[in-house]
């Protein structure tokens, strides 16, 4: 979620914007803003454009999931609710109002074709079918018919065609206006309903990829956004609106996101199933070792991109010995998962993507632990006990991840790439170092075997217990939780409190949706009843 300096700054920018929706005209005519105040709102309908934006950037890339997305749609929504009386003061001569207009027009075209870059609508309706795709067709079809309307009030040159275009849209709107709501219902189903939860089924559809569950919960939240603002311009057009529908609207925006923040949460938790079939199913047997490790690793860091990889793959047979333990030709130690198919195993490693400021300094403990060269299937062990320090008394075995020995040689030698089963991700992809290689005995006295170790982030090795500094707002706000099997701790925010550190309630959410109407003929006869 944005920080509270970050949000100040939109509070601020968007109060430019909406303070122009936000004052009464005078008497008996629409109000006419001055040049100032027309560029202070066209400039706060750019800036909240870009921070939706950034928002969106923002949970698309983010390591770890939290209720976002919230707040940040509130400022849209009361533009757009207003849009409509927008569009009288510009049909009543107060050309000045069109650039607000033209303003929010664009911004929904530039968020609408960042959206599109995602493909993710297309992804949607080759899955989703009949009581899941209903409400999210209702709501995209009544969305262009929305933009649509906004177009038009641009072009109207009449008060009497400002209304009919306004009327026709509220018409043709009401069939739709329990769409959100049944998208809610769907995603929060628990029990022996008529139909399964849409969020667990989502995510079973998608197998926990991590970048496909973000992009559909940036999808879902569009939605959601979509469907309030079109729901409060409509009951503001038909002076429906009450504290208790702006409550509704910001629960139901709320619930979605707690949605997809526990989706999120429950496929890092139970991720390593997914990852186990995934691997298993890239396997064949006909591939070199090194293509078939840099394919797993390819995909995995795509797919799962929250994590770094380390990938080995090797014949299943040649590694499998309980008591000989020096005929293994890989030994791997506190790896992630093992897939095997077709006689072929492929291991993998993972560990949470952060900073690497200490690589060296692990490097050195790694190597003060080997005065000299250990046997290839005893270099975790010895790692393990071994008590040399990395940092404020940090021992080398709290700084690595994973280790993996073999006694193979390089094809060509010992400075030549890691060879076929082995993927050195730093070296190969260019990224900072965080992978060590050192040398190892095949068998004592007998040298020619490798290791290469994980080596953890700088989050990691001085954040054992992840929840111990995260400020999650107090027990009134939140609770930090640690994610099971990974050295990550998360914010789990309690209703109405959301945002990365549960920094924000729905108050704020709730304060846009009940903005005043704003331009509106203030005579006797009009006064507090809609226009249309």
């Amino acid at each position: 979620m944005a920080s509270s300096g970050l949000l100040f700054l939109l509070l601020m920018s968007s109060s430019l914007f909406i303070s122009t929706f936000s004052q009464p005209p005078p008497r008996n005519q629409l109000a006419r803003g001055s040049p100032q105040k027309i560029n202070k709102a066209k400039e706060g309908a750019k800036a909240v454009g870009k921070f939706i934006l950034k928002s969106i950037s923002e949970l698309r890339f983010t390591l770890t999931p939290f209720l976002s997305l919230i707040p940040v749609w509130g400022p849209l929504i009361s533009a757009m609710v207003n849009m409509g009386l927008v569009g009288v003061s510009v049909i009543n001569n107060n050309i000045n109002n069109k650039p607000i207009l033209e303003a929010i027009i664009s911004e929904l075209d530039s968020i609408r074709s960042t959206m599109k870059e995602y493909h993710l609508e297309h992804k949607w309706d080759t899955w989703a079918a009949g009581a899941y795709h209903k409400p999210e067709m209702d709501i995209n079809l009544a969305w262009d018919r929305y933009l649509m309307l906004a177009r038009s009030l641009l072009q109207a040159r009449s008060d009497n065609e400002n209304k009919r275009l306004v009327n026709e849209f509220v018409n043709y709107y009401k069939k739709h206006l329990d769409a959100t709501n049944t998208l809610r219902r769907l995603l929060t189903a628990k029990g022996a309903t008529f139909i399964y939860n849409l969020g667990d089924l989502l995510a079973q559809h998608v197998k926990c990829h991590d970048r496909e569950i973000r992009e559909y919960t940036v999808f879902i939240n569009q939605l959601i956004c979509k469907g309030n603002t079109m729901n409060q311009f409509y009951y503001k057009m038909k002076g429906t609106g009450s504290p208790a529908k702006d409550e509704e609207a910001a629960k139901i925006a709320y619930e979605a996101a707690d949605v997809m923040f526990r989706v999120q949460m429950a496929c890092m938790e139970n991720s390593e199933d997914y990852v186990k079939k995934d691997v298993e199913a890239l396997i064949d047997k006909t591939k070199k070792r090194e293509d078939l490790a840099n394919e797993v690793q390819a995909f995995l860091k795509k797919t799962y991109d929250r994590y770094d990889w380390m990938v080995v793959a090797y014949i299943t047979k040649n590694s499998g010995h309980k008591i000989l333990e020096t005929l293994n030709k890989h030994t791997m130690t506190d790896f992630y998962t093992f897939a095997n198919r077709q006689g072929i195993s492929v291991a993998v490693a993972r560990q949470v993507k952060g900073t690497h400021t200490m690589v060296n300094n692990v490097i050195e403990a790694i190597r003060r632990c080997f005065p000299r060269q250990p046997v290839c299937y005893k270099v975790a062990e010895e790692l393990r006990v071994c008590r040399q320090g990395v940092s404020q008394g940090i021992p080398v075995s709290d700084a690595i991840t994973a280790v993996h020995a073999y006694t193979r040689k390089p094809h060509d030698s010992s400075n030549a790439k890691i060879e076929s089963y082995y993927v050195d991700i730093s070296r190969s992809r260019g990224q900072t170092p965080y992978i060590y290689e050192g040398d190892c005995e095949k068998s004592k006295g007998i040298r020619g075997g490798k290791f290469a170790v994980l080596i953890k982030s700088d989050e990691e090795i001085f954040n054992k217990h992840p929840c111990a500094k995260l400020n999650c707002g107090g027990n009134q706000r939140g609770r930090c939780i640690q994610v099971k099997g990974i050295n990550v701790g998360i914010c789990h925010c309690k209703m109405p409190f959301y945002g990365r550190n549960c920094e924000s309630s729905l108050a704020d959410y709730k304060s846009f949706l009940e903005q005043p109407s704003g331009l509106r003929v203030v005579d006797q006869r009009t006064r507090n009843r809609p226009l249309f």
